[in-house]
């Protein structure tokens, strides 16, 4: 299997262990509103410090850096792009991805809880760390092409 299926596989895993964990249920949610909703206190733990290392794991067993580089970032990326299908009410999924990678609001999404620090994310934030994932695979890719030539 190549890391682009592995990662998609994989990704689609995580979606559906995270929707179960904070939605309670597939394709709940109908607002961007709707993430924080309840919350009122924020935990202090390392959730997203532990899904990060979990992006990894899959591709370490490689040894190759490019292979773990481009299948944990796309494991990310289509774990942030695609988790709203499983999570959002599918007459909903329009509107939410849009307002969601909005470039210009900066409403609080969710808050990153990464052991000792919690980072507010922000629609704002989500775009441009999205775009930034894209041109990272699109240079990971480039420089494995010229590796093969």
């Amino acid at each position: 299997m190549t890391v682009e299926i592995i990662a998609f596989i994989y990704s689609q895993a995580i979606n559906v262990f995270e929707t179960l964990l904070w939605v309670k249920g597939f394709w709940k949610l109908r607002d961007v509103s709707e993430t924080w909703k309840g919350v009122k206190k924020i935990p202090r733990d390392a959730y997203h410090f532990f899904l990060a290392i979990a992006y990894v794991l899959p591709f370490i067993v490689t040894f190759n850096f490019l292979e773990v580089a481009k299948g944990s970032i796309l494991v990310w990326l289509l774990n942030d792009l695609t988790w709203h299908f499983w999570s959002v009410h599918p007459s909903s999924w329009f509107k939410w991805i849009k307002d969601y990678f909005n470039p210009r609001s900066t409403i609080t999404l969710w808050y990153a809880r990464l052991l000792f620090a919690r980072v507010r994310v922000t629609p704002k934030l989500m775009f441009w760390i999205t775009t930034t994932r894209i041109i990272l695979l699109i240079v990971l890719q480039f420089i494995e092409t010229l590796a093969q030539v």
